[in-house]
């Protein structure tokens, strides 16, 4: 029995929450159970206060106790329907719209609703028995045109709502998309950028080892020739690239600028793989470039030039240190002149990121630090097809 009336009442256990199609007809049907089981209850109690004499007939009259469980079950199958279903449906669609547009819509719809739920219920127990309702007919037929009139403005209106979101939405998606792709592009064009400056300085170390050295010129043309591969494939058909790739290629422009330094020049390079990490395409280069000129060519004794990747938690940040006399850096104008690579690279990152400043600068004794952040679990979202 209690599983029976846990079973009954599990009608009302959706919370607002919009049922399935599927599981509309099992919810009526406990709602006729429901209708079943108070309609003689409900009979009684107003019957008691108003006719307590005729309590003890109307409990000893099966049709009685039949007609008044169908009038139960018309009550209950009717304000179920148009308020409860009715309500837990129409959530759904306006779900989205501005509150003052939701609440006029809901307040509408619960008014017509309960209008129609009163109407067919009456109009159903008027049919069982002529003892339940006795309304004048043009007064019926008047209501009953006014309720099915409000339903097909209601209708109208919650269509034309409907239909709007979806433009919205669709003009929504289209401006995200056209934004992602100028963005793309942009990253690519500020990429492009640094491909002339960085293979000029390169061809001039070469040149300088040619009468020297012509065994090391040659090591570094094979290794200009990967460089080219490298900006001229992945980095010139998609503005993200993987780290470890990244990493690959500044390994070899530094293997060509130790040809230049020699003993002057120490690295610090991670060894670990990073799997899965992307970042914008010859974005650790010019940040290496800079470390050298202005940190090891300055000093006679040289320095070093470490790179490090740390992870934390769901995000990896990414530095390039160099050995520095300690001189304070110039003013953030003078740092990121319009374009130079300093402020290309703040520029992709801020795309790339969309932190408004990405790139953080930090001295110490003896060290100057260039360094970003970025999200190791949306990084991968971020490749361009």
């Amino acid at each position: 029995m209690k599983c029976f009336f846990k079973w009954v009442f599990s009608i009302f256990s959706f919370s607002g929450q919009t049922p399935q199609w599927r599981d509309v007809p099992l919810l009526l049907a406990k709602c006729t159970v429901w209708g079943l089981l108070t309609g003689p209850i409900i009979a009684f109690v107003f019957i008691l206060a108003e006719h307590p004499e005729a309590v003890v007939g109307y409990l000893l009259s099966p049709r009685e106790l039949l007609t008044s469980s169908v009038v139960g079950v018309a009550w209950g199958l009717s304000f179920y329907i148009f308020l409860g279903l009715g309500n837990a449906f129409l959530k759904n669609w306006i779900g989205g719209y501005p509150r003052a547009i939701s609440y006029t819509i809901s307040v509408i719809f619960n008014v017509v609703g309960t209008s129609m739920a009163v109407l067919v219920a009456g109009s159903t127990s008027l049919f069982v028995t002529n003892q339940t309702f006795n309304i004048p007919a043009d007064y019926y037929w008047r209501l009953a045109v006014i309720n099915i009139a409000l339903a097909l403005g209601l209708g109208v209106i919650i269509k034309a709502f409907i239909h709007l979101r979806i433009e919205v939405e669709k003009t929504q998606n289209l401006l995200r998309e056209q934004e992602l792709a100028t963005s793309r592009a942009q990253s690519l064009a500020l990429q492009s950028q640094i491909n002339p400056h960085f293979f000029f300085n390169t061809l001039n170390t070469i040149s300088a080892l040619i009468d020297d050295e012509p065994a090391a010129a040659r090591r570094n043309i094979g290794r200009l020739a990967d460089l080219f591969r490298y900006t001229l494939g992945c980095c010139t058909h998609s503005s993200t690239v993987d780290l470890d790739q990244e990493l690959d290629f500044v390994r070899d422009y530094l293997a060509i600028e130790q040809e230049r330094f020699r003993r002057r020049l120490n690295l610090e390079l991670p060894e670990s793989p990073n799997p899965g990490i992307q970042v914008p395409g010859l974005i650790l280069q010019p940040l290496v470039e800079n470390a050298i000129k202005h940190g090891i060519a300055p000093r006679i004794e040289g320095g070093t030039v470490a790179i490090r990747v740390q992870p934390a938690g769901d995000r990896v940040r990414i530095t390039v240190r160099n050995t520095s006399d300690g001189e304070p850096l110039p003013d953030e104008r003078s740092l990121y002149k319009p374009g130079h690579a300093l402020d290309n690279v703040r520029a992709r990152l801020r795309m790339f990121t969309g932190q408004p400043n990405p790139l953080v600068v930090a001295t110490g004794f003896g060290y100057t630090e260039f360094g970003f952040e970025i999200s190791s679990s949306a990084a991968a979202g971020k490749v361009s097809a």
